[in-house]
């Protein structure tokens, strides 16, 4: 099997046992090895609809080999194409082609604005290169603004979109014929991934220093089993789990900066393979915290939002409001990319909370609540209890609010 094809497998192996990981927290008695991918966004369904959601996931997989799935990536090529020609129409402006970087320079992968920050405090002089997260505008200007940045879409060639729509339909067929039927819908994405392997694998020959944030899904499979020169810089991106072990794990790291010793020892056992030598170092984590109005008898807390967990966390909003009434004034702070929907609704109707659009503003309040957020490990180090919703339900933790945190924080509002 080509390299690239064993290194997808390898890639949509792990976010396959991720996707189960998830599911079996939202539903433990869940059985069968077939789900969709991405279960968080379907959350509510998992729950509520298995009978729904089971019907549509057989009508799925009957139309996935002989139909859906041909047609996602006619979709793909056409959307790549356009992306592709718009390219050449837009302006140059702190845009440099591949082939004109210097050996040794450093290219930042898939990140977010928080890893934006997260690179800028470990490289405060020498400013690394960057490729675009070409999906994410935000992103994108504030790349611009700041750094150079590598022209994505100037170095895809129609050549490259041709050759990963063939690699994708040649690649389904090897998830049948080595008898991994249960990873087939996980081939969504072939057709990205092709498209960037082929584009980044023009650099094969060069020194270059690859950093990344994704811990291990089909981004950080493909960063590690590129043929390059020089090894990669891993970056620690949220919270790492302690209870799951990644089935292909990452061994090309150079360097791994983390927030901490424990999730520096999750790293070691769960994610990178146990042969790999590599320096690590840590990231500083304290962030600058404002100042708000305290009021005797009144407690502030802050709702950290995450990528998929906008329902549950909206729903915990209405619960404390409903449990302590007018003892608590909530600050939420919305995830930087993904959907806030639902979050304003709440605005409309209660006083004392609060939707935070400054992103760089972080309340110094009694507590934090969050699932698995990085800024939730940064309020933990600049000396600010954090509760993690991480598989809690929404019951277990109004208790742990009011028994842990309400009594204690209340007495001694002084903060």
């Amino acid at each position: 099997m080509r390299l690239e094809y064993r290194a997808l497998l390898n890639a949509i192996e792990n976010e396959y046992e991720i996707d189960k990981y998830t599911i079996l927290r939202i539903n433990p008695s869940y059985n069968s090895k077939y789900f969709f991918p991405r279960p968080a966004k379907l959350i509510k369904y998992y729950k509520k609809n298995k009978l729904l959601l089971s019907y549509l996931l057989r009508i799925v997989l009957l139309l996935w080999p002989i139909f859906l799935f041909p047609l996602l990536l006619i979709i793909n090529a056409i959307q790549y194409i356009f992306l592709r020609i718009v390219s050449t129409f837009k302006t140059k402006k702190q845009k440099m082609p591949l082939n004109k970087l210097l050996i040794g320079e450093k290219i930042i992968l898939a990140l977010s604005p928080k890893a934006v920050d997260m690179v800028q405090r470990i490289e405060k002089e020498n400013r690394p290169i960057y490729i675009l997260n070409y999906k994410n505008s935000e992103l994108d200007n504030k790349l611009l603004k700041n750094f150079s940045v590598l022209s994505f879409f100037d170095n895809i060639s129609f050549q490259i979109i041709f050759k990963s729509l063939i690699s994708s339909l040649y690649f389904k067929y090897f998830v049948v014929l080595f008898r991994k039927n249960h990873l087939i819908l996980q081939t969504y994405v072939s057709f990205s991934w092709f498209l960037i392997w082929f584009s980044l694998s023009k650099l094969n020959n060069y020194n270059f220093e690859f950093w990344f944030v994704n811990h291990y899904d089909r981004w950080a499979i493909l960063i590690d089993k590129l043929e390059k020169k020089s090894r990669n810089v891993f970056l620690q991106h949220g919270k790492l789990p302690v209870d799951f072990i990644i089935p292909n794990k990452i061994k090309n790291i150079k360097t791994a900066y983390v927030f901490d010793k424990r999730s520096g020892d999750i790293l070691r056992t769960n994610i990178i393979v146990e042969k790999c030598v590599y320096s690590q170092k840590f990231i500083s984590t304290k962030i600058n915290l404002s100042k708000i109005k305290v009021e005797k008898n009144l407690m502030n807390i802050l709702i950290i939002g995450g990528p998929f967990t906008n329902e549950k966390e909206i729903l915990l909003i209405r619960n404390i409001f409903k449990n302590f009434q007018n003892k608590v004034k909530i600050f939420l702070k919305p995830h930087p990319v993904f959907s806030n929907k639902g979050y304003k609704e709440i605005y409309k109707n209660k006083k004392n909370f609060h939707f935070i659009e400054d992103k760089k503003f972080y309340p110094k309040v009694n507590f934090a609540i969050t699932e698995k957020s990085t800024l939730g490990i940064e309020y933990e180090m600049s000396g600010i209890p954090v509760i993690w919703m991480d598989g809690k339900t929404i019951d277990e933790l109004i208790k742990l609010i009011s028994s842990t945190y309400m009594k204690k924080s209340i007495q001694n509002n002084n903060y």
